[in-house]
């Protein structure tokens, strides 16, 4: 290809690119140019990474094997998340050897990616920590934003494009001209698709799918019940029912944390503080203080918990006392 931007390339792999943009990358990594400058692009990762670590995985190393020993350090990391300050907060301290250690770690997340991808036929995967939100363009085109806490795999197999969630996602997936399909894997649900917009969130081991655009089928992975979803419709499958059940709503209420919202409407107090858990890390008790029948409605930054935790404060005026990423609330004396 003639005349190719190689800041597209660069583009891509921060996954910044649109879908047209990827599949213009994709082509030109294909051509004896862009296979140049991929392993150009492996030198210098590895270069980096000596000046900056003692120890490198041998030549030959299994990259299969290193990426999952990344995220499970990651896994390990989220035990003691980074928090917003506030003045309830103990200081802490960095350590050189940390920072150091995270430098390595994320140029070896970004070897490992790259290497899987071209050697694994589109095997990728993407993570996101506590209160950290990520938009990534997929080798299809499709783009994907993943919200807090949050672990997806993609692989471009033979019988169509394949992809394994934990955590919370919105997807903008492309049509094919092969008519390919676009699979979901939740814990419990399996969703198909060929071209649209849905949110799929799999926290606590229980998938609640929100369609924005299009027409997707959800399958049950417990039971045979199966049905196929319209736009503006939420949908999760009961345990006690055996089947999908399904509600029209609001899809901003749902979705608005792609945007750094957080849109509370007559929220259950306790689905509040399983937002905060799941996405930001935190571990909440409650004393003294009946939840049952509390209910929340604001508008808030998603990335902001001290904000958020204000709002609770005063809407129910009860006592938050937050010390690292311990909160208890109570109420006020």
């Amino acid at each position: 290809m003639k005349d190719f931007d190689i800041k597209l390339a660069e583009k891509y792999f921060y996954g910044h690119c649109t879908p047209e943009e990827a599949k213009k990358v994709l082509e030109w990594l294909n051509t004896s140019e862009g296979r140049s400058y991929y392993g150009k692009v492996m030198r210098d990762r590895m270069e980096q990474l000596e000046e900056r670590a003692s120890v490198l995985p041998p030549a030959d190393a299994n990259f299969d094997k290193i990426l999952d020993n990344i995220y499970a350090a990651e896994e390990d990391r989220k035990e003691t998340p980074v928090t917003t300050p506030s003045r309830n907060l103990r200081p802490s301290y960095f350590k050189p050897y940390k920072i150091a250690a995270t430098l390595a770690g994320l140029m070896l997340v970004s070897v490992a990616i790259f290497t899987l991808f071209f050697h694994n036929q589109g095997h990728l995967r993407f993570a996101t920590t506590y209160g950290e939100t990520r938009q990534v363009t997929l080798p299809d085109g499709s783009l994907v934003t993943l919200n807090a806490n949050s672990n997806l795999r993609f692989e471009n197999q033979e019988d169509g494009r394949k992809v394994w969630l934990e955590g919370e996602a919105f997807f903008s997936v492309v049509h094919t001209d092969d008519d390919r399909k676009f699979i979901v894997h939740s814990t419990d649900v399996r969703v198909e698709v060929l071209g649209t917009e849905f949110n799929v969130n799999n926290h606590r081991g229980k998938t609640r799918v929100m369609l924005n655009s299009g027409k997707v089928n959800l399958q049950s992975l417990t039971s045979d019940h199966q049905i196929v979803m319209e736009p503006g419709e939420l949908a999760a499958f009961s345990e006690e029912r055996q089947q999908f059940v399904t509600q029209v709503v609001n899809p901003d209420l749902h979705t608005s944390w792609k945007h750094n919202q957080l849109i509370f409407q007559s929220t259950p107090f306790n689905e509040v503080i399983q937002l905060l858990e799941d996405n930001h890390g935190l571990k909440i008790s409650t004393e003294n203080l009946q939840t049952d029948g509390l209910i929340f409605t604001a508008t808030l930054p998603a990335d902001d918990v001290d904000i958020l935790l204000q709002a609770l404060s005063r809407s129910f005026n009860v006592e938050i006392i937050k010390d690292d990423n311990a909160v208890i609330i109570k109420n006020k004396e």
